[in-house]
């Protein structure tokens, strides 16, 4: 009860508890995942430790701590709880791990994050701050948070995760149960330390602000934990992928992270905790807006250049990268495979194509292998599927993977192997 208390009131408490925990299940997650289809660690993959989600919840739990920080929770006692827990409450089909790695994929980002779940998620989680609420309110003798307020506070948290989720190429199923299909926004990466940076700084600025004349002792313990948070902030981007680009960026991203520690040191900016939040949310929605336009600008022109050539593109991601906001990492999907390449906005030509298609083999083996009902969640969510086969003494290996996380059919996250023997099944 009393860690619910400080995780009620301080969003040091909500972003490093809450972050660290789902951090692990996701990690936990991947790692079943990778056993269970003997996929290797992508430790050499383009990405490195950003090609998978592990690190979304902490982009949730600051959106939540920072829409905390407004005037919208003014005067609700459970106001941060309620929006911290809410932002990250969909993601409890994280826990579908426990049924296998590819019915965690099956599951993931689909009805948790549908028409249902917005509706009785809230609820709920309104339904039980009010509970808590009630119980520490009549041991102190002051009035409870009222249902309503609970209730639009929970129903805000609840939907800002579904329309982040959508903003990146992973992509979510916004109609489940009614429509399985995928969308995407492919406007910001999965892992974005700029977005980590304004909303983490702010929170960080307003909850200082709003501590103000507190005891040394819990300043000393605030500080521990927003350290904790920097340090798992500054290891993901300082660990992300090298280039001479990339390392121009990291170093600025550290200066800025310096400049918000500098900043609480002075005092400043001189505004209010709700001024610096609300101000934060406008930033990251304006950069969120510009980033989605510069996607589809780039899609359009793209494929502009794939027609003019005689190679139209049915399908096609213009799909942001780490660290770099004016670069995009190219798949279109043509008659004859795939096209690769990079699109970016700061050097001529912008698009840059690789020379050769990747091509789809086609064979019996890979249609069986993509029949496996033990691969069916990766079916299902793979949206630039691609396979290839090995031939042994026993029969056949097909490997399948997603063009969006690996070219490689054995190195990382997106892949999976199906072991066909020499003879197929038949019918009775």
């Amino acid at each position: 009860m009393q860690g619910m208390r400080r995780l009620a009131r301080d969003p040091a408490v909500s972003v490093s508890v809450i972050a660290v925990r789902l951090l692990a299940c996701e990690t936990f997650h991947k790692l079943l995942y990778e056993r269970k289809h003997r996929i290797r660690s992508n430790a050499d993959s383009q990405h490195g430790i950003w090609h998978h989600g592990t690190v979304d919840p902490l982009t949730h739990t600051l959106t939540g701590a920072a829409m905390a920080q407004t005037k919208l929770a003014e005067g609700c006692r459970k106001g941060l709880a309620t929006l911290v827990i809410g932002a990250n409450l969909p993601d409890i089909d994280v826990f579908s791990f426990i049924a296998g790695g590819d019915a965690s994929l099956a599951w993931r980002r689909g009805w948790s994050h549908g028409p249902v779940a917005m509706l009785v998620f809230p609820v709920l989680l309104a339904w039980v701050m009010l509970f808590l609420d009630r119980r520490a309110a009549r041991s102190a003798g002051r009035t409870a948070d009222r249902f309503p307020v609970l209730l639009g506070l929970a129903t805000l948290g609840v939907w800002s995760h579904p329309m982040l989720d959508w903003l990146n190429t992973y992509g979510v199923r916004l109609l489940m149960p009614f429509d399985n299909r995928w969308f995407y926004g492919d406007a910001l990466f999965i892992v974005d330390p700029w977005v980590w940076l304004v909303l983490g700084g702010s929170v960080f600025l307003a909850g200082a602000r709003r501590a103000e004349g507190s005891q040394a002792s819990d300043s000393r313990r605030r500080s521990l934990r927003w350290g904790v948070v920097s340090l798992l902030a500054a290891t993901v981007v300082l660990l992300g992928p090298a280039n001479d680009d990339t390392d121009v960026l990291r170093v600025v991203w550290v200066l800025g992270l310096t400049a918000i520690v500098a900043a609480r040191r002075l005092g400043l900016p001189r505004w209010s905790p709700a001024r610096l939040a609300t101000s934060a949310l406008l930033l990251v929605a304006t950069y969120a807006v510009t980033m989605a336009l510069l996607s589809g600008f780039a899609a359009r022109e793209i494929r502009q250049q794939l027609t003019a050539a005689g190679t139209p593109s049915q399908r096609l991601m213009a799909g942001p990268v780490p660290l770099h906001p004016l670069r995009r990492m190219v798949i279109a999907e043509t008659q004859d495979g795939y096209r690769k390449g990079r699109y970016d906005f700061t050097r001529t030509p912008r698009l840059q194509l690789d020379p050769r298609s990747v091509l789809r083999p086609a064979s019996a083996e890979i249609d069986r292998a993509w029949a496996d009902p033990s691969v069916q969640g990766f079916r299902g969510w793979a949206r630039f599927p691609l396979a290839s086969e090995t031939a042994h003494d026993h029969g056949r290996t097909v490997f399948l993977f997603d063009l969006r996380y690996t070219d490689q059919p054995t190195q990382g996250f997106g892949g999976a192997t199906v072991e066909l023997d020499a003879t197929p099944p038949t019918d009775d």
